[in-house]
């Protein structure tokens, strides 16, 4: 505001800072990814500590190995935000019951997921949708396990018809 002689004028002075975007979470499996549109353009990206940052314009990250909580800095015109994202992966365990000889149909698969948020999801390539498939005959099974978060991670697991043991008499 300045005043002189009964003249007035004014400044609308507008500061802009750096916008890295809001907070994520992330699923390792779902590989190579960029970051956030960040606001304004022409910033570079920067992580703390290991980030998998690939490209420091374009805030390319390869998550392969990444596990937790990782801080991004978006500075533009030395005015720096920060994002952070938390990474989750989906592991899948298995055990498994081969089909038996005789009636047959009583093979069964455990599927547990480990590493993402509970609870559990699972859908089987037979279209059973709990964490144990049961009634099996010999094949081969895919299975998918997605977390809470939508992060999903699918294995294939093989059973067999066991084999009815050769009894030989002797006379």
């Amino acid at each position: 505001y300045y005043s002189k002689s009964g003249c007035v004028d004014s400044l609308v002075l507008v500061l802009t800072g750096a916008n890295a975007g809001s907070d994520k979470l992330y699923c390792v499996n779902n590989g190579i990814f960029n970051l956030a549109n960040p606001s304004p353009t022409g910033g570079v990206w920067s992580s703390v500590g290991s980030g998998g940052l690939i490209d420091a314009n374009t805030g390319q990250v390869d998550p392969a190995g990444l596990v937790g909580t990782v801080q991004y800095i978006y500075t533009h015109t030395g005015c720096p935000d920060t994002m952070t994202i938390t990474y989750r992966e989906v592991s899948i365990t298995t055990s498994f019951v081969n089909e038996g000889c005789s009636p047959g149909n009583d093979g069964s698969i455990t599927a547990t997921g480990n590493g993402g948020a509970s609870p559990y999801g699972y859908s089987w390539s037979n279209g059973q949708t709990t964490s144990a498939a049961t009634g099996l005959i010999a094949g081969t099974y895919n299975v998918t396990v997605t977390d809470n978060g939508s992060c999903a991670q699918s294995t294939t697991v093989s059973i067999t018809k066991d084999v009815s043991p050769e009894v030989s008499v002797a006379q």
